[in-house]
């Protein structure tokens, strides 16, 4: 493995431009794939990032320095998370990688991938305190069929295995979440409130503690 002329803190900023200039997301791979037709053509964030990087011709914008600065300082706290909380692997190879003086050649994707990473982590913050707002119980017993009105805070629908995945609370201030693979149902639900009928699978806590109630059979009535 050789180590580039460029820091790892460079790095992460050519990581940022190149996902500000691919239209704020991230692209694995040069060509589309089924579920990423319209992005057909676009180069993928790491070969576009690298591009960049060796470019003699291309200054990065205060907006891409800001967002490397960004990530930087969160990614730094994923340090300061494992003290105290448990983070995945995943999570940790970003911080490992950042914290080399010179990235290695393995280690480009992170660089290119750190952004997205950010913004997800964001997001999931942004729905795990929404979740801590909730009432500190949970809904009937492991078994049960439930009915409830929720107000549905979070939706990420997965490609791979085509179905979306909610967070919500419910009208009685509970946290609860599900999977929907349903096409009808996804439509049923859309994005705000709804009346739904599940079965209770499992209980589950956030990283804020908060008590999440985890159903499944999901329909809406």
């Amino acid at each position: 493995m050789t180590k580039h002329q460029k820091t790892s803190k460079e790095m992460l900023i050519y990581g940022a431009a190149a996902y500000r200039l691919n239209d704020y997301q991230y692209i694995k791979k040069t060509t589309a794939n089924e579920w990423r037709i319209p992005l057909a053509f676009r180069p993928s964030n790491t070969s576009l990032m690298l591009k960049l990087a060796s470019s003699t011709d291309f200054t990065p914008t205060e907006e891409d320095i800001k967002l490397a600065d960004d990530i930087h300082a969160h990614i730094n706290g994923y340090l300061f998370m494992s003290i105290s909380t448990y983070i995945s692997e995943f999570k940790r190879q970003f911080l490992d990688a950042l914290n080399q003086e010179f990235p290695i050649s393995v280690d480009m994707w992170k660089f290119a991938y750190m952004p997205l990473q950010y913004y997800r982590d964001l997001h999931d913050e942004k729905v795990s305190d929404e979740l801590a707002q909730s009432e500190y119980e949970t809904i009937g017993k492991i078994g049960d069929m439930v009915e409830v009105t929720v107000n549905i805070i979070s939706r990420k629908y997965i490609p791979a295995f085509e179905l979306a995945r909610y967070s919500a609370i419910t009208t009685g201030n509970k946290a609860v979440k599900f999977s929907v693979r349903n096409q009808e149902t996804m439509k049923s639900l859309g994005t705000k409130t709804a009346r739904i009928r599940g079965k209770v699978k499992t209980f589950e806590k956030d990283e804020n503690l908060t008590p999440i109630t985890v159903l499944n059979y999901v329909r809406v009535v």
